[in-house]
């Protein structure tokens, strides 16, 4: 009875070593407060429009949406991380990195803007560079976001709900 015992210990006690241990609270605090700001992304829409206005070839109209759009909200967002005070050591390296791909999604989208205000010329490396920066910023973020999910899992999303969820839109 006594072996029986033991064996069911230490089987229990192995069990236990194989789940995954949850997050602190903290972190989890400190993940969701970025995640929240990540997730409500405005410049989004701009860019939506941004995209519109060079399909249809109009880029001083792209442009402008950026300086008045996109890039304004990006900057909102920036402010709105750095504002946060996280409480965990991980949580403000989260905040750092935040700020640094928000810092690189600024510099690619006024990238973009200043090469889209001078005019689309056919075969300009100028403007495929500012859209590869723009992408890597955005899968930058897009990452990030992945990771804090991790820290903070949202809850599934059905049709009625409004649950913060960040991709990248595929290229046009």
């Amino acid at each position: 009875m006594r072996a029986a015992l033991a064996i069911a210990l230490v089987l229990a006690a192995g069990c236990e070593e194989d789940e995954p241990e949850a997050p602190a609270a903290d972190i989890v605090s400190d993940a969701a407060d970025i995640q929240r700001v990540l997730a409500d992304d405005l410049a989004m829409l701009s860019l939506e429009e941004v995209e519109t206005a060079v399909d249809d070839d109009l880029p001083a109209r792209a442009a402008e949406l950026l300086e008045q759009g996109a890039i304004p909200n990006v900057r909102r967002q920036r402010t709105a991380i750095e504002e946060l005070t996280p409480g965990t050591d991980d949580g403000r390296a989260l905040q750092t990195e935040a700020l640094q791909l928000l810092d690189a999604r600024i510099a690619a989208l006024e990238s973009y803007r200043e090469v889209l205000a001078r005019g689309l010329v056919a075969d300009d490396l100028a403007l495929l560079d500012a859209i590869r920066a723009q992408r890597l910023a955005e899968e930058g973020i897009t990452g990030l976001f992945a990771r804090l999910e991790e820290i903070h899992p949202l809850p599934e999303a059905s049709d009625e709900d409004d649950v913060p969820v960040r991709r990248v839109r595929p290229n046009r």
